[in-house]
Parts: C-alpha cells; sequence; structure tokens
C-alpha cells in the first residue's frame, strides 16, 4: 500500500476494523526502521561503550556485572539494553546491522503500541498518530543510534498503554491483569534506565492524585502489581549491592543525585543547555507535523491547566495524555544531565497531540495532493538515513580502527591504550581486543579509565607491545611526561583522526621488520 492509500485509510477505518491500514503502517516502520541500518559505523562514545559491554558479557559469559574490560565494571546502566545487544550480536554476528537491529524491532514495536493508542485518542483516525510518529524524524533517526532510550520509549509506551486500557474503564474485566502486566513492565523499564524510565508512572500518579482519584489510586497501586516490579525491576540492583555495599552509594549519589543536581557528568548543564539541547531536538526531530499543529497551540497553556487542575475540567485520557509529556519534559529541564535521546520517549505523546490538533487540517488536503506530500517525505527519510552513514566525523569509530590497523602492528597481544582522554571503546568491536583508558598523572580526572596506574607505571610494567593513542592537542604534554619515565623511549607514528599513535618499538612495522 502506497502513502496515499495509507492516509486515506486512516481517515476511513475504524478501530479494529482497519487490518490493512494498521498492516501498512507497520510495514512503514519496517521500511524507515530496516533501510541502511548497518550502514554507518559506531560512534564514539556511547555506541561504542554500549556494544563493548555488550561483547565483554558475550565473552566472559558474566550477564549479571557490566564490564568496560574484564578488570573494570561498569554500573552506570542497568543490564537489560546489554542483554539485548548481546543476544542480537550473538545471534546475527559482530556487524553494524546486528547491533542496531534490536532499536529497529523497538521502534516497530512502539507503532504498533501507537496503532492501539491511536484507536483510544483519535478513534475517527486511528491510525493517524502513528502515521505521524513514525514519519517525525526523531523516532527514525533516534532508532539508528545506539541508545537505550529506544527500548526506553517502547517500554513506557506499552506500559502506559496497558496503564490507560486499565484505567479509562473501570468495567473491565481484565482489569487486574492488564494492572499487573503494566508493572511489569514498569519493571523492565527500570532496568532500562533506573528511576528516568518511571517519569510517565509518576505523571499518571500526580493526575489522579490532583483529581483526588482513590479508586482509581488504589487499583494501579495493585499489591501483586507492585510486587512484579519490585521483581523485575529491582532484583539486579539488590544483587549487586548485596555483592559490593558500596554500590549502593554510588547509585543513589553518583547516578542520581549528581546526574540531576551537578555538572559532574558535563552534559550541558549551564542553565541554558536545556534550551540548548532539547528545543532544537523537538523542533526539527517533530518535523514535519508541528507546523501542522500550529493553530492549536494557543489552547496548550489552557489544556495544561485543565489536565492538572483539581476540579476534574478535563477528561481524564485528555489530562494523562497531556501529563504524559509535560511532567518528563519539565523534569528533563530542570536536571542538569542532558543529552537529545533523553526526549525520545516525549515523542510519543507529542504524536498522539499533533495528531488530534493536526487530523482536520490535514484532511482538508485533497487526497492525492495528501498522499504525493508524505511519500516525498519518506523518501526524504530514507536518503537523510543513507546519507547519515557518509557523514565524516573524528567520533567515527571505524574510521579511526582503519588508521590504526594501517599505521601499526596490530600483534594478538598488542594493548590499545587511550591517555587522558574517554577511551573509544567502540575500537574493540572492529578489532578484537580489549580497549584501555589511562590517566598522565594520577591526579587527571578523566572519564571511563579502565586502570588507576599513570602512563609510566603501565609501560614499566608492560611486557607486550602496547599503542597509546592521545589527543593530539595533550601530545606535547605526553611527549614531556614520559621522557622522564624510566621505561623504553616510544615512537611516534602520526596521527588519526584526533588522536596523537605512540608505539612501543615492536609495535611500529619499520622497526620490528628489521
Amino acid at each position: 500500500m502506497n502513502a496515499h492509500s495509507l492516509v486515506a485509510s486512516a481517515r476511513r477505518e475504524l478501530p479494529f476494523q482497519g487490518l490493512r491500514s494498521a498492516a501498512a503502517i507497520i510495514a512503514l516502520a519496517l521500511l524507515l526502521a530496516l533501510a541502511f541500518q548497518g550502514t554507518r559505523p559506531l560512534f564514539e562514545p556511547d555506541e561504542g561503550r554500549y556494544v563493548d559491554v555488550a561483547l565483554e558479557m558475550l565473552s566472559s559469559r558474566d550477564f549479571v556485572t557490566p564490564h568496560l574490560n574484564p578488570e573494570h565494571a561498569h554500573y552506570t546502566k542497568p543490564p537489560l539494553t546489554y542483554w539485548v545487544l548481546a543476544t542480537s550480536l550473538a545471534t546475527f554476528g559482530q556487524n553494524e546491522w546486528a547491533a542496531r537491529l534490536p532499536n529497529a524491532l523497538f521502534l516497530v514495536l512502539t507503532a504498533a503500541c501507537i496503532l492501539w493508542l491511536g484507536s483510544v485518542f483519535l478513534p475517527r483516525a486511528p491510525t493517524f498518530p502513528a502515521t505521524v510518529w513514525i514519519t517525525m524524524l526523531a523516532p527514525m533517526m533516534f532508532a539508528n543510534v545506539i541508545t537505550p532510550d529506544t527500548l526506553l520509549a517502547f517500554l513506557e509506551t506499552l506500559a502506559m498503554s496497558l496503564c490507560i486500557a486499565a484505567l479509562a474503564d473501570r468495567r473491565r474485566h481484565d482489569r487486574t491483569r492488564l494492572i499487573i502486566a503494566m508493572w511489569i513492565v514498569w519493571g523492565l523499564a527500570f532496568m532500562t534506565k533506573g528511576p528516568p524510565g518511571l517519569l510517565p508512572l509518576a505523571a499518571t500518579v500526580l493526575v489522579l492524585a490532583l483529581r483526588r482519584d482513590a479508586e482509581r489510586l488504589r487499583a494501579l497501586a495493585h499489591p501483586l502489581g507492585i510486587a512484579c516490579f519490585v521483581a523485575v525491576g529491582l532484583w539486579w540492583f539488590a544483587l549487586t549491592i548485596w555483592r559490593d555495599p558500596s554500590l549502593a552509594v554510588f547509585y543513589v549519589r553518583d547516578e542520581f543525585v549528581n546526574r540531576m543536581f551537578t555538572a559532574k557528568h558535563d552534559r550541558h548543564p549551564q542553565w541554558y543547555g536545556a534550551l540548548e539541547v532539547y528545543a532544537p531536538t523537538l523542533l526539527i526531530g517533530a518535523l514535519p507535523w508541528w507546523p501542522l499543529a500550529l493553530p492549536a497551540l494557543r489552547k496548550a497553556p489552557s489544556a495544561v491547566a485543565r489536565a492538572f487542575s483539581r476540579t476534574n475540567s478535563a477528561s481524564l485520557l485528555d489530562a494523562l495524555l497531556v501529563a504524559w509529556f509535560v511532567v518528563p519534559l519539565v523534569v528533563f529541564l530542570l536536571v542538569r544531565s542532558r543529552l537529545a535521546t533523553y526526549v525520545l520517549p516525549l515523542f510519543v505523546p507529542l504524536a498522539i497531540l499533533t495528531a488530534r490538533s493536526a487530523v482536520e487540517w490535514f484532511e482538508r488536503w485533497p487526497q492525492f495532493a495528501s498522499g504525493a506530500a508524505l511519500t516525498v517525505w519518506i523518501v526524504v527519510l530514507v536518503a537523510l538515513k543513507s546519507a547519515s552513514a557518509a557523514l565524516p566525523s573524528d567520533k567515527n569509530a571505524r574510521a579511526l580502527a582503519t588508521a590504526l590497523s594501517t599505521k601499526t602492528r596490530l600483534l594478538p597481544e598488542t594493548r590499545i591504550v587511550f591517555v587522558e582522554t574517554t577511551p573509544a571503546f567502540g575500537m574493540r568491536f572492529y578489532l578484537n581486543r580489549e580497549i584501555e583508558g589511562a590517566r598522565l598523572r594520577p591526579e587527571s580526572q578523566v572519564a571511563y579509565t579502565t586502570t588507576n596506574d599513570t602512563v609510566c607505571r603501565l609501560l614499566a610494567h608492560e611486557q607486550h607491545s602496547m599503542i597509546m593513542l592521545v589527543p593530539r592537542a595533550r601530545s606535547g604534554d605526553f611527549a614531556s611526561t614520559v621522557r622522564g619515565c624510566p621505561s623504553p623511549p616510544l615512537v611516534s607514528a602520526g596521527t588519526a583522526g584526533r588522536y596523537a599513535i605512540f608505539l612501543t618499538k615492536s609495535s611500529h612495522p619499520h622497526v620490528a621488520s628489521r
């Protein structure tokens, strides 16, 4: 079915009777999710790190403790994302397509959930919200990025679908089962990203509390459901804290308090950081649809006020939909650790709100014009995804691995060490060897270093060849420091990307071949 037929069917078919229209949405989601999915290299730092941890799980067979390498545990995220990545890589091989496949599938599954939500929030055109969401720029582009946020977007959407189904109709005979299933999914969301995964749940509780809806609050707080959440979502945290009690402080202080209230993670912590990151993400990411909803923006303040009113002036469904978008957004604006992908789950309620505002305007278009415009935009989306693989970047782990292989002799025992910078862990994916990070001096503050040894101590005790990559801006400082080390001199092998390369003698092809 072409885009013209898809939009036309979105206008005329009723929920659960438009199987052809729903199938067209899923087919479109698969096209956008899988097209050119294996062409883009891993980008540092986040993509390489997630894949590195998954590969280490497969190598060590330790699926409880995430590791950057065998000596360095990595507890900054719960393990569900790593498990999914490891499963895909073990099944389909160590390639970019397999690394990105899970997020492509989560994009499709999220579209399926929105198809059902469309029947609730826009019954006159039930497939239109899914059409809007799947053709927004951000969901498709972020599904081509290895990040836990695509999985989180799916789990939050599924959990909210179950929640809305359970709470909207008190007479449902399967209400208890829906609530228990909802809590299990919230547990999986917590196992994906911890407390941020529960923000839509917090929005739901806030709406019910403001409406003084004690009956629905009691239904939501089902003891068996909460027990299922604890069993699914908290067991890993409990087990790791039992093994290492110091992790309790780490999870609360470093991964919660510092991310929320401090600039420690250096992710746009300035007062203007939220506007700098989230404004362009939402405005560009919601293209091409939000301009069609502009006339409805003048009603947005009153809609928000009604949603959080104690007078129940908005319907429960309307209040839940608005709160689903507004409450997490406010939290993201206030929290001082900010990345563009954090707001990806918000595109689901945003798409539904946009569809409800734009549907009348869109239906006034001639069918041929609307279908042609949507078809052209889908072609643009696929072209953008293809072009993203060719974008030059100093974060390209594949290009760095290729340059390093060309300039050095990579013996099986050769160690690759990044100095005074966050290691490019994606190199493991391409070079099949552990990646390490080291400090130049003991007092250096570098993210994700994998050893407490300084460079001089590493060189003094290392028995094998070693390749050290140093940011070019620090290469002079590195060279002067190493000259004072009680160790053999290093050989400069030029540069690769933004790094200067230094080698021990056996790693240099010209020296080693004499």
